[in-house]
């Protein structure tokens, strides 16, 4: 068993978030259809040496459901909640409100190679094709990976896509979040679902999180501002622009500027929802983030792409007219409040999930003190 497979989620401690019930396996993948495969890459050390190594870093594929999604594509949405990012394909996205690909994560420089392998693995499966929109997100692992290595490629984005599975998902240090930060400390890949009341339609909203962003003065477990006592512990140092003299001069290893990183969510329901309402849909779950400590600032590109397995559509439509079953937006405050619930908790399962690792000319993100988080949460117990 791994490192990270010990480290506790955020349930393990004791604290949900929100008041909607979790998934079986309080992960993405609770949506019906969805898989998820993960290849991560983590060898040498020492001396940076580019193009050798150290190498921390990784991609993850989310498959949002069954079959050819080229010939059979899914609604989905785009929100950028601030852009300073780098990705393919998701103007396309947001302009037809339909995905043809699954969904890859990686490392920042290693976006074009991630893009291009998937067209290969779309090509294989439609030969006849003469126009994919591969879909590809990225954080930064530069702080412990040999970034400019670009270490991901074709053979990496095959073999996540292979292994792509229903059931629990590693969190923590795999796939596209093997090298990241948040808030001063390891981070990785999060998860977490909710499964609505049959009032609300029975519809399960998963969110899956690449968290490589946040300063700790802003983190917030279960709305409880942890960040400010991990300061107050001596265990963490509020970032740059809050800095006294004398903390500047004695440094610390995790400390952050604010609006650094970035983060991406991936939000998947099998409810009926059109482009349009996936979109508003997003824009909730980045309320959730905001709420564990995400602040989004200038150099932070922190975007959610969601999407519905509900409904296909053919990438030849023969018929002239086509019509689609649509939860009423009046009924959609029972969804708005799974993205949000989901996307937190994704969040801080990302982190919590993240083991102590080093990197690149000795770097190193010590894992968030979760034993410290569970004497704090067991104080505040009613």
């Amino acid at each position: 068993m791994s490192k990270t497979l010990k480290r506790p989620r955020l349930r393990d401690l004791g604290l949900g978030v929100g008041i909607l019930p979790v998934g079986r396996w309080n992960a993405i993948t609770d949506v019906p259809g969805v898989k998820v495969g993960q290849v991560t890459l983590i060898r040498g050390k020492g001396r940076l040496r580019p193009g050798k190594g150290p190498v921390r870093t990784g991609v993850t594929a989310v498959i949002p459901a069954p079959g050819n999604l080229f010939t059979d594509k899914l609604a989905a949405a785009v929100h950028v909640l601030n852009g300073y990012g780098k990705s393919v394909g998701l103007m396309q996205v947001a302009e037809t409100g339909r995905l043809e690909t699954p969904i890859l994560l990686t490392g920042t420089l290693n976006v074009w190679r991630v893009a291009d392998a998937l067209v290969d693995w779309v090509l294989a499966r439609n030969p006849r094709v003469y126009s994919v929109n591969p879909v590809v997100m990225e954080c930064s692992p530069h702080w412990l990976d040999d970034a400019a290595g670009r270490h991901v490629g074709r053979k990496e984005v095959f073999a996540a896509l292979a292994r792509a599975r229903s059931g629990p998902v590693e969190e923590g240090n795999v796939g596209a979040g093997t090298g990241l930060s948040s808030f001063g400390f390891k981070s990785g890949m999060g998860t977490s679902s909710r499964k609505l009341p049959r009032r609300g339609g029975g519809w399960t909203v998963g969110a899956l999180v690449q968290a490589n962003a946040g300063a700790v003065q802003y983190l917030r477990v279960g709305g409880f501002p942890f960040g400010r006592e991990l300061v107050r512990a001596g265990k963490a140092l509020p970032s740059r622009t809050c800095l006294t003299a004398g903390e500047a001069r004695r440094g610390a290893a995790n400390v952050e500027a604010p609006d650094a990183g970035s983060l991406i969510c991936v939000l998947g329901t099998d409810a009926p929802l059109s482009a349009r309402q996936l979109r508003r849909l997003a824009a909730r779950a980045g309320l959730g983030l905001g709420r564990a400590g995400l602040n989004s600032g200038h150099a932070s590109g922190d975007i959610v792409v969601a999407f519905s397995s509900a409904e296909r559509f053919k990438h030849e439509e023969p018929r002239p007219v086509i019509s689609r079953r649509e939860v009423p937006d009046a009924l959609l405050g029972d969804l708005f409040a799974g993205a949000l619930e989901s996307a937190e908790e994704a969040y801080l399962n990302a982190v919590l999930r993240a083991a102590t690792l080093d990197g690149a000319n000795g770097a190193k993100r010590e894992a968030l003190p979760a034993e410290l988080l569970r004497k704090y949460l067991e104080d505040r117990r009613l």
